[in-house]
This record gives C-alpha cells, structure tokens and sequence, in this order.
C-alpha cells in the first residue's frame, strides 16, 4: 500500500456488506470504513466517488445490506473490494422475478 491512495469508506451499520466510497478509488487503494486502520478492504475496481464497494464476499442471489437492511441482490457472485452497481445488482423483486432469488 507504500504508494496507494488512501480513502475513507462510510459503513452505516455493522451489518452492512458495503460501504460508500468518499473518493474516487483506482484498483489497490485501501479503503478504510472502521474505527481505525485494520478495518480496510482493497478495491478491486475503479470506483466513482460516493458510489459502493464490497466489504466482503457475497454470493449470487445473497442480499446486499446497506444502513443494515437489504437494498438488493446481488446477480453475479461480487468478491470484496469490487465495485458493487447496476451491473452485479438488482432490486428484490426484480431479482425474484427473474428467479434468481
């Protein structure tokens, strides 16, 4: 992490899965979303401020907990530290109707 960029992740409650990145992240850089430095998941991605970031792994057809309730689904299996979005997300009932709930 000698020459990443750091960046805070704001992580609502303790059951959430994601958290919102304050800065653009580029793959490598620490985000830190805990109470001191070893809370911190390395992006994956490129990610847009104020957009999510996985804090851990979550399965196809799991839910994607954001403020400690489910906010979706996750369509495809999303490893910690990617970019979490319309492409790897769907609504409950979007994702039940299309059975992958």
């Amino acid at each position: 992490m000698d020459n990443k960029k750091s960046v805070k992740g704001i992580m609502l409650d303790r059951k959430d899965n994601v958290a919102i990145v304050t800065a653009d992240t580029m793959p490598g850089d620490p985000v830190f979303y805990g109470q001191d430095e070893n809370h911190y998941i390395v992006s994956r991605d490129e990610i847009r401020q104020y957009h999510k970031i996985a804090l851990s792994d979550i399965e196809k057809g799991s839910f994607v907990i954001r403020y400690g309730e489910k906010i979706g689904v996750a369509i495809k299996n999303i490893k910690a530290g990617e970019f979490v979005h319309v492409h790897n997300l769907k609504s409950e009932s979007e994702a039940r109707y299309e059975g992958i709930v």
